[in-house]
């Protein structure tokens, strides 16, 4: 994987004086889901923990910044983002009532971040290349650094438990695809699109996370 982005960053800096380039940045909504391997807390053992995870956390933000190669069908996206998604208190007292009961009354959550920075190319081809309006499909893939920061959980004011990770730190590999639209006036493009990202985790599941975003292409 990374001698195939290599080989085809420099396909793009190689065509670059020839083509046309553009340049833009975009922000990201995102939503995690985790898989089973890594939902353990806290020494709990349920099936309940197949489903539950993602359900602690909200919705991730993040941005980054990407450049464009248009050639004559297709077009390149090299892009750079970063990611965060924290925790929610109450989702997690939700969580933990699975396995404690309705004696949790109140739960906090110090730290538990999870943070991805990812370098990603893709392939983006438009469906109907008409003017302004333009929809396309995307696809392709990267690299990805994800690290979550040890949570502690204190629950009803008194009981604290280990603070601890739910993955570890790692750089991984990562595919993606989905659709968008580009807004193209002159020289300035808008643009919207929802991809689904795959992170192949150390762990040895997938994590998938949902990302919608909007930008702007110079």
């Amino acid at each position: 994987m990374r001698t195939l982005i290599l080989c085809c960053a420099m396909a793009v800096a190689s065509s670059a004086a020839a083509q046309s380039l553009g340049f833009g940045v975009q922000g990201n909504i995102s939503n995690l889901q985790l898989s089973a391997n890594v939902k353990q807390i806290v020494g709990f053992q349920s099936s309940a923990t197949n489903t539950a995870l993602e359900q602690v956390y909200g919705l991730g933000v993040g941005g980054g910044a990407h450049l464009d190669l248009n050639l004559p069908i297709i077009s390149l996206r090299l892009s750079g983002d970063y990611m965060s998604l924290s925790p929610n208190a109450d989702k997690f007292k939700s969580w933990l009532q699975t396995y404690l009961g309705s004696g949790v009354s109140s739960v906090s959550v110090d730290g538990g971040t999870i943070t991805e920075y990812s370098v990603q190319l893709n392939v983006k081809l438009v469906v109907f290349p008409i003017p302004v309006f333009q929809p396309y499909v995307t696809a392709g893939g990267g690299l990805a650094h994800v690290k979550m920061d040890d949570a502690k959980i204190t629950i009803n004011g008194t009981i604290t438990l280990p603070q601890q990770a739910l993955i570890e730190e790692q750089n991984v590999s990562m595919l993606n695809g989905g659709v968008g639209v580009d807004l193209a006036f002159g020289g300035l493009t808008l643009y919207g699109e929802v991809k689904i990202n795959v992170f192949y985790l150390n762990e040895g599941h997938g994590t998938y996370l949902p990302i919608a975003t909007v930008g702007v292409t110079f």
